[in-house]
C-alpha cells in the first residue's frame, strides 16, 4: 500500500507473516497529512495485526502529528489493537516528544 497526501507525505505498510504490521510514514507529519496517518494506524490495528509505528523517516512533526500518535496509542491502551512504536526515532520526532513531556507514554520497542 502506498498513498500520498502531498508530495512531502507517503505511508508504507509492510505486513509481516507473524501477524504483524510495520508503518513508516515518511516525510512531512502535520496538520495536512495527520488524518492519513490516523486513517493507515486504525485500519491495522482494527485488522487485528499488531502495529509497529516506524517513525524513522519523518524530517518533522508538529503537534497535530504528535497528537495522531498519542491518540492512536490511547486506543491501542483501551484494547482497540495493538501498537508499538519503534524506539529508532529521528531528531525532529525526539525532540518534539521531549518538549511535550509525553515520553513516558510511548510504548517504545526496540523492532
Amino acid at each position: 500500500m502506498h498513498s500520498h497526501v502531498s508530495p512531502s507525505f507517503a505511508i508504507d505498510v509492510l505486513r509481516v507473516d507473524d501477524g504483524s504490521a510495520r508503518v513508516q510514514p515518511q516525510g512531512e507529519l502535520d496538520l495536512a497529512s495527520s488524518p492519513e496517518l490516523s486513517q493507515a494506524l486504525r485500519a491495522e490495528m482494527e485488522a487485528g495485526h499488531r502495529v509497529i509505528l516506524d517513525l524513522s523517516g519523518i524530517s518533522f512533526i508538529d503537534s497535530t502529528g504528535l497528537n495522531t500518535i498519542l491518540i492512536a496509542v490511547r486506543d491501542s491502551d483501551a484494547g482497540h489493537g495493538s501498537l508499538q512504536i519503534s524506539a529508532s526515532l529521528p531528531e525532529p520526532v525526539l525532540r518534539v516528544i521531549e518538549l511535550a513531556g509525553v515520553r513516558r507514554l510511548l510504548p517504545l520497542t526496540s523492532e
